[in-house]
Order: structure tokens, then C-alpha cells, then sequence
């Protein structure tokens, strides 16, 4: 049986050429920095498109406000709290009947899609642009 310690003690160390780990250290920060950008270039349109929605949600949700009644609720209640305060079950269910949950639930989904949009590109820029 043959020892390898003997085998490979005879080998002489390998020396790595110079400037070898800076090369491979610089191509692994240019490769983080183009995938950052292609981030940045892929959130971008995102971010674009949730903030019309945003937008396209927020003015959807004052026209349905305008059409329905919750204004003339909202008005009842604070004109004639007592009443109110009387028949608070059929008048709350009125309340959630007449908003318009479409409009709202368009405008919290464009709000998260904005902010988590945001915050991807805004930390994939920093990372992509950076030159140190």
C-alpha cells in the first residue's frame, strides 16, 4: 500500500499567477453590477405601471365616492349621532355597502407593487451604479 503523504509531499507548492484573485475579485463586482442593472432595467417598468395604477385607482375611488351616498352618510352621522348610535348595525352595514371596494382594493395593491417596486429598484441601484 502506497503512503500519500510521501507522494504528495514530494509535489511542489503552486503559486498563483499575480493578480489573480483581483481579477476574479473584479469580474465577480462586474457580474454583480450588471445583474443589479438588469434589476434596476426590470423593476423600472414596474415601478411605471403601479404608479399609473395607483393613480388610475385613486381617481376611479373619487368618481365611485362621488357617485354613492357615503357622503350624505358621513353627513347623518355626525348631524345626528343619536340615531345613529340607535340603528348602528343596518347603518355600518350602509356605510361598507357604499364604498367602493374595487377602487380600494386596486389602490392597495398598486401601493404595495409601488413601494416594494421602490425599494427593489433603489437598492439595485445603489449596488449597480457604485463604483468603489
Amino acid at each position: 500500500m502506497t503512503d500519500f503523504r510521501q507522494i504528495f509531499h514530494k509535489l511542489r507548492p503552486l503559486i498563483a499567477p499575480m493578480g489573480l484573485k483581483a481579477a476574479i475579485v473584479a469580474r465577480i463586482r462586474f457580474e454583480e453590477r450588471r445583474v443589479a442593472r438588469r434589476a434596476v432595467f426590470i423593476t423600472t417598468p414596474i415601478l411605471a405601471l403601479s404608479f399609473a395604477g395607483l393613480a388610475w385607482g385613486v381617481t376611479s375611488a373619487a368618481t365611485s365616492l362621488a357617485h354613492s351616498s357615503l357622503g350624505q352618510y358621513l353627513s347623518l352621522a355626525v348631524s345626528d349621532p343619536m340615531s345613529v348610535a340607535a340603528l348602528w348595525q343596518s347603518f355600518s352595514l350602509t356605510i361598507i355597502e357604499s364604498l367602493p371596494i374595487f377602487a380600494l382594493t386596486i389602490i392597495i395593491g398598486a401601493l404595495v407593487a409601488l413601494l416594494a417596486s421602490a425599494f427593489v429598484a433603489a437598492h439595485n441601484v445603489k449596488r449597480a451604479f457604485s463604483f468603489a
